[in-house]
């Protein structure tokens, strides 16, 4: 069962952000949404792997939770962060936030040997206030010209894209529930 974690404050946001990815993940087998100051232990332990979903703009609460997310450090199975989830997990890994940083709709974004076999030079679609460095132990596989847009763990199966692959870039979403 594929966790996706829901960051939003309120119910609406999570019909826009955590629900698509839902159905994509249902596709390839079962996927629960929980949201994170629900989350318990047994949720984590029973995953198969975690999507962290993004949120509204304006919806910047989970970066005052951070200790809510700890359990990333331990976790050995897959871990996709979107937008809002990448940013926590750069985080939690020892990243500093940086911004503002706006970026809101079709950007172009430059990558460089993906694990989710993105050409050299695709569109995305971004929704950000805020940008985060490349923690220690991540690289860096995709940059705009405002900030980074894709990172990997050097060891563990975990990355984190700063743009909404629900929304464009499905594959992306498809190629991790299929790893």
């Amino acid at each position: 069962m594929m966790l996706v974690i829901d960051v939003c404050d309120e119910k609406m946001h999570s019909a826009e952000f955590s629900s698509p990815v839902a159905n994509m993940v249902k596709k390839f087998g079962d996927a629960k949404i929980v949201h994170y100051l629900e989350l318990k232990h047994e949720d984590i332990d029973n995953s198969s792997g975690v999507i962290i979903c993004g949120t509204a703009l304006k919806d910047d609460n989970y970066l005052d939770n951070l200790d809510k997310f700890e359990w990333l450090l331990y976790y050995d199975k897959k871990v996709l962060g979107i937008c809002a989830g990448m940013q926590l997990i750069s985080l939690v890994f020892g990243g500093k936030k940086i911004g503002p940083e706006l970026e809101i709709g079709k950007t172009e974004v430059f990558f460089k040997n993906t694990p989710f076999n993105m050409r050299e030079s695709e569109y995305v679609y971004s929704l950000h206030k805020t940008a985060v460095s490349c923690p220690p132990s991540f690289k860096p596989y995709g940059e705009s010209k405002k900030c980074i847009q894709m990172i990997g763990h050097d060891k563990k199966r975990i990355w984190g894209v700063m743009f909404h692959p629900e929304v464009m870039n499905e594959k992306i979403i498809e190629k991790f529930c299929g790893m």
